[in-house]
């Protein structure tokens, strides 16, 4: 069983607070905890609580209203089963309306485990023994308390989170070697370049005096291209020739789904490269680079800038390697662009490359039938034209995978023509069933645009008619009745007792009615809707001219529809009498 205590600094009276205080009891008290041996806990609410209170407790809570924990019993910290039960406390509490929330700043409700051994019968005995004065007293000391209690909390978890987020990134020796990486020339050059520009800024910035036309030297590299021509390998290959570790960062591991967190993950990242002399290599670079939102429209895109705002800042202050890598160049952010010391692009291999990277790849020690000749690596190359390196690595696992499946002692070279042939076939398939998928998802967006259209449409059909209903501001049994039939053979959901107040704006639903066929048939049902119950009332009238008005219907029309509502009502009013 729930015990709620109060700790109220608001203007709002308690006996307007009761009722709510009530309901929250209700809802919570089936929230059963004693399989997990609580009996009993206490719920502080605590309503206007001060600044720094509110501050704390909206980093420590994700919800709309501040929820949070104390006292869990150390064996349920991480039980799925004791976590679905606060998740629905946590729903009860998010769906209880506060009628009284636009008058006060804030309310906290805060959740202790820590009092569950204390009975029902104590707590009753001592609300007896003491007057609404003291009682009220004891209310602020316990909402005091649980406020300190939320504070201590916090340090903890502040410490606890910092330790959490530096344990989560790693360094790494790089995995390979510099010269294992296969490049044209133009690329090797660029990156020794930067090389040079890295292993020579002491000289470069402090002995020459260019610190003083750049302050801050930039050791940022960016690597662009399609997937697979090298550049991770790139990157570990620059950290072994600068004997550095490697720090490899993907933004799955960066992004949070908790506004504030992402920029923390990402300061946690910096640190810990620098604290380790580790290059930092971000990964979908696009993803931490791209342009930021201008039009900033949910907490979404607030948190995306801020996440490309606290790389800019970190960039600025950050005195070790970083390296960039992404498909996506063309998306960067120009501020990005511009910091960025080198460039540089990876090209699917020309036929040299590829020779080259089968030379390396094809392994000494496999069992070849006859030793490869250069005109074999040169059919190799031909054969596959526009593989990355990634994709010939691939067909050489294909080749010595189905050697070992055979049992051949020996492999002979037309096993490795077999399957790039056999990768390439591959590759054709896949794009002609790409072709199709985007023939068909065309397609499929085209009827869902049609069908989404004709949904819209029914949408603004039961929408307007139930403005026409409501328009004598009484909805009629014989009203009702039709509204229901409508919603069942249009497939509309309507709100429960067809209520106008969640309807959207009429301005709004009579977008829907965008050609003269839909205007006629929202006006229609309209007219059939307030002439069923047999009489048509100024209201109603008033209603049907101005939803004509607002649909452009030319006056003679208009008159026509009016008088074509009395008549139909006329014949209602007689149909009843004869009933």
């Amino acid at each position: 069983m729930i015990h709620i205590k109060l700790f109220n600094k608001s203007s709002v009276s308690e006996s307007t607070i009761a009722p709510f205080l009530s309901i929250l009891k209700d809802r919570l008290d089936s929230v059963d905890f004693s399989k997990f041996g609580i009996e009993n806990y206490t719920m502080h609410v605590v309503i206007n609580a001060d600044n720094e209170s509110v501050k704390i407790a909206s980093a420590l809570s994700k919800e709309g209203r501040y929820i949070f924990y104390q006292g869990i019993p150390q064996e349920y910290a991480y039980n799925s089963s004791f976590e679905a039960k606060l998740a629905t406390i946590r729903l009860r509490i998010q769906n209880i309306e506060v009628s009284f929330e636009s008058s006060i700043e804030n309310i906290i409700f805060i959740i202790d485990f820590r009092r569950s051994s204390n009975s029902e019968s104590e707590d009753n005995n001592r609300a007896a023994d003491t007057n609404k004065t003291s009682a009220k007293r004891d209310t602020t000391v316990e909402g005091k308390s649980a406020l300190d209690g939320l504070k201590v909390l916090f340090k903890k978890n502040v410490e606890n989170e910092d330790e959490r987020r530096k344990t989560s990134f790693i360094p790494t020796s790089p995995k390979y070697p510099l010269d294992k990486v296969i490049m044209n020339e133009d690329m090797a050059e660029q990156i020794e370049d930067a090389l040079s520009i890295i292993r020579n800024r002491k000289k470069i910035y402090e002995e020459w005096g260019f610190d003083e036309v750049d302050p801050q030297p930039k050791a940022i590299l960016s690597f662009w291209g399609p997937p697979g021509t090298g550049k991770t390998m790139c990157a570990h290959g620059i950290a072994s020739a600068m004997n550095q570790k490697i720090l490899a960062v993907n933004y799955a591991e960066i992004e949070s789904k908790y506004a504030g967190e992402s920029p923390k993950n990402l300061i946690a990242a910096f640190n810990v490269a620098q604290e380790n002399n580790a290059i930092l290599f971000f990964d979908e670079a696009d993803s931490f680079l791209g342009k930021r939102i201008s039009n900033v429209q949910s907490g979404h895109d607030q948190s995306i800038n801020s996440l490309r705002s606290q790389m800019l800042i970190l960039l600025e202050d950050f005195e070790g390697i970083v390296i960039f890598a992404t498909n996506l160049v063309k998306n960067f952010d120009p501020a990005f662009e511009t910091r960025i010391l080198r460039h540089i692009k990876f090209d699917l291999p020309d036929v040299e490359a590829r020779i080259s990277i089968f030379k390396t790849l094809i392994p000494s020690k496999v069992p070849l039938e006859q030793m490869l000749e250069d005109e074999d690596y040169l059919l190799f190359a031909k054969e596959s034209e526009g593989f990355s390196g990634r994709d010939i690595r691939n067909s050489i696992l294909d080749t010595l995978s189905n050697a070992a499946k055979q049992g051949l002692k020996q492999i002979p070279k037309d096993l490795f023509i077999r399957s790039i042939d056999k990768r390439q076939e591959t590759y054709k398939n896949l794009a002609d069933e790409k072709t199709k998928d985007n023939k068909k998802i065309a397609e499929d967006i085209k009827a869902s645009i049609i069908e989404k259209s004709k949904q819209d449409f029914n949408e603004a059909l039961i929408g307007v008619a139930l403005y026409a209903a409501w328009s004598d501001n009484k909805m009629d049994p014989t009203e009702e009745v039709l509204l229901k039939e409508l919603c069942v053979s249009l497939n509309v959901k309507m709100p429960v007792g067809f209520d106008k107040e969640y309807l959207p704006p009429l301005s709004q639903i009579i977008e829907y009615l965008n050609t003269e066929e839909k205007k006629m048939k929202a006006i229609d049902l309209c007219i059939r809707i307030v002439a069923i119950d047999g009489a048509f009332v100024d209201e109603e009238i008033e209603f049907i001219e101005e939803l004509c008005d607002r649909l452009r219907i030319h006056p003679d029309k208009k008159r026509q529809l009016i008088d074509y509502s009395y008549s139909l009502a006329s014949l209602n009013s007689q149909w009843y009498k004869i009933k």
